[in-house]
């Protein structure tokens, strides 16, 4: 009976604790209800008007940047004047990334026949497993091989401004370049090429396939570079993406200031939707 009636008394003080809350959040309601009629009626009719026109000043001042952007950036034409101000002001080629690599190159010459008849090639290799075996006569071969280091540069060229364009996109707020391809120039040496035998003939002179191979080395480690394009992409566009916007940013202040638009950039060969996934 005693345990029963404490149960009840426990219900009862539950009971009237969540009605105390609700009650003093009422009250807090009306509190701030009551508040803000007041500060609406000591506001003057003067002042709601200023309000207002402040709004529609922004407003104004908003549709007036993303229409200016929208000119600017949705035609290949309108494009192609602003490629045009910043070549002046630039350069014919723009530099996005520069890499150091090191390169491996071979030059071999062999005899493939009894009658003395010679073979060459000259390939650039990164790991010497790769090498294709030679089916060199009494083992009449001569094999050479040279490392060296060198910077490569990666840009998209801007002598021409009809190979790139642009696009606008209102609702993202997206200014989306389409630029040429990246392209990576002819590797500068930062040192000296070092140059070994790995292979000595007889009837081969060494000397021959080392300046065979040296001759080629220009032809070789643009194709190195070339061949590295693939890898650059990604580090070229948001290298690209960071010129432009400082660039943009810089000249049309006020206006992008006000819109903020996200810059995007395509490469030539690309599509959108690759892109995309990338989460520029």
């Amino acid at each position: 009976m005693t345990e029963q009636m404490n149960k009840e008394n426990s219900l009862k003080q539950n009971a009237s604790y969540k009605w105390a809350k609700i009650v003093l959040i009422l009250g807090v309601l009306i509190i701030i209800f009551v508040g803000t009629i007041k500060i609406i009626k000591t506001c003057t009719s003067e002042q709601v008007d200023n309000f207002k026109k402040g709004v529609e000043v922004v407003a104004d001042k908003t549709k007036g940047a993303i229409n200016f952007i929208a000119n600017k950036f949705s035609t290949k034409e309108a494009f192609a004047a602003e490629m045009i101000s910043i070549k002046t002001q630039k350069c014919q080629e723009l530099d996005i990334v520069k890499t150091e690599s090191t390169m491996i190159f071979r030059g071999v010459i062999w005899r493939g026949d009894n009658m003395g008849n010679r073979n060459e090639y000259f390939e650039c290799v990164d790991d010497r497993s790769k090498f294709k075996q030679i089916d060199a006569v009494l083992d009449q071969i001569s094999e050479v091989q040279a490392t060296g280091s060198y910077e490569v540069r990666y840009y998209v060229d801007m002598s021409d401004p009809s190979k790139w364009s642009s696009s606008f996109d209102e609702n993202t707020r997206s200014i989306r370049i389409s630029a040429p391809p990246l392209q990576a120039s002819l590797p500068a040496e930062i040192k000296n090429i070092d140059i070994v035998t790995l292979k000595h003939s007889i009837s081969l002179k060494d000397n021959t396939t080392r300046e065979k191979l040296r001759d080629q080395i220009p032809r070789l480690k643009k194709q190195v570079a070339e061949r590295n394009i693939p890898n650059m992409t990604d580090a070229g566009r948001l290298s690209l993406q960071k010129f432009f916007k400082d660039w943009l940013f810089s000249k049309y202040k006020d206006q992008f200031d006000i819109v903020n638009p996200k810059i995007e950039i395509l490469f030539e060969g690309e599509r959108v939707s690759s892109v995309d996934r990338k989460k520029l």
